[in-house]
């Protein structure tokens, strides 16, 4: 690869994830304004946004790794984990509002429910991760992966080798 190639296919990541990032803020954007939470709460909005995110991660990531094993395989493979991982859920998901909302709790005498806000946003975070692999793995169940062989595949090597 020449070094003339090798900056533009990075301007074609830096493409996927910018547009990737819009599609996430405007929809934080909707939740924020659908779930509007007075400073001194639980903050709502933030909340359903980072655990949605959480889930939607965990279907992804497996999702991705069903129908594009391989990120080299294809342009669109390529550009398939930036777009969605680090465009849409980067810029839907946010640590710093999450961060802002807790400190906005403990500045309002609200520190238990800060605690909890923060523990609990991410223990119930990883445990949503989890499960949408879960059912991302039951969805993509049958589809074919990188390495594994179909039983035609199978048969076709049989007869390959029966016929050497």
């Amino acid at each position: 690869m020449t070094q003339a190639a090798k900056p533009r296919r990075d301007v074609d990541l830096f493409i996927a994830v910018a547009a990737g990032g819009v599609i996430g803020a405007l929809a934080r954007h909707w939740v924020d304004v659908v779930f509007p939470t007075p400073a001194d709460a639980w903050p709502l909005a933030t909340f359903i946004i980072n655990l949605s995110g959480a889930f939607i991660l965990g279907v992804v990531i497996e999702a991705a790794t069903a129908y594009a094993p391989d990120p080299g395989a294809s342009n669109v493979a390529r550009r398939l984990r930036p777009f969605l991982v680090t465009g849409v859920l980067g810029g839907y998901t946010t640590f710093s509002t999450y961060m802002v909302d807790a400190h906005g709790l403990a500045v309002a005498n609200r520190g238990a429910l800060a605690a909890l806000y923060l523990f609990g946003s991410m223990a119930a975070g990883v445990a949503l991760v989890i499960f949408g692999m879960m059912l991302g793995k039951a969805m993509f169940r049958g589809t074919r992966r990188s390495g594994e062989q179909t039983e035609a595949d199978e048969e076709e090597i049989r007869l390959t080798e029966d016929e050497a």
